[in-house]
């Protein structure tokens, strides 16, 4: 069959390498596409019933990716039914197609605060008063992002999966201690490769913000930093300096 325009055929082609070469990068078996009406997800897996929305661009990735429906997705992110992203960047050249980026979110990093609200259509559009997001990849830490396929060359499954598994665990987290977590990823992010225990707590002003309700942000501070490291994304030196991995 021959498809009239570029959307079409980057949609055909974008979902068949999914389907025939992807993975699911929580547990390794193979990814199913989800049926026509279907609004929040893509594809799912059939094994660990984990699902996935597919953010596909042919240009290089950048601060924002535009979504869908906004009060849709909001929904489903209230609900605790939002999918895991797989964000893609592909070309396609002489009708060859080419994966060349594909980065896995995890639902768990995917909140409220990172789904920017965009203008509702004018009056005078098809879909008058639709509103769609965009979704703030920037605002997502680094530890949020598991590279699939890099610089064109897919990475083995074994490597994926123990990637994975670092943050399988926050998938059975309370949402509050998940929100922890993140926020000091984020900080850690935001640091140089070697930081101070001190350099964490000058952003205790910001977490007190986040979290008002507590009173102990410095020992929670402390106890996030544990569980990090416990995760090998930092190394603790002793006498209060870490350094990232």
């Amino acid at each position: 069959m021959q498809y009239k325009n570029k959307s079409q055929i980057a949609r055909i082609e974008t979902e068949k390498w999914v389907i025939d070469s992807l993975f699911c990068p929580l547990c390794g078996n193979r990814l199913n596409a989800s049926t026509a009406n279907t609004k929040v997800y893509d594809f799912f897996c059939s094994s660990c019933n984990q699902e996935y929305q597919l953010k596909a661009l042919s240009k290089k990735i950048g601060k924002k990716l535009i979504g869908s429906e906004y009060y849709t997705f909001i929904k489903a992110i209230q609900n605790r039914s939002v999918p895991n992203f797989l964000v893609m960047e592909y070309s396609i050249e002489n009708n060859t197609f080419k994966s060349k980026e594909v980065i896995f979110i995890p639902k768990v990093f995917i909140s409220e605060a990172i789904i920017e609200k965009r203008k509702p259509l004018s009056e005078s559009a098809r879909r008058a008063g639709w509103t769609g997001y965009n979704l703030l990849f920037e605002h997502i830490p680094s530890y949020g992002k598991l590279y699939i396929v890099e610089n064109e060359v897919i990475k083995s499954k074994s490597n994926v999966l123990k990637e994975s598994q670092k943050i399988v665990g926050l998938y059975n987290m309370e949402s509050n201690e998940v929100k922890w977590k993140i926020e000091i990823l984020k900080i850690v992010d935001s640091l140089d490769s070697v930081f101070t225990l001190h350099d964490v707590y000058n952003k205790e002003n910001e977490l007190q913000k986040l979290f008002p309700d507590n009173n102990h942000i410095k020992d929670k501070i402390r106890q996030q930093l544990q569980f990090i490291r416990d995760d090998n994304v930092i190394i603790f030196h002793g006498n209060g300096k870490y350094e990232k991995t």
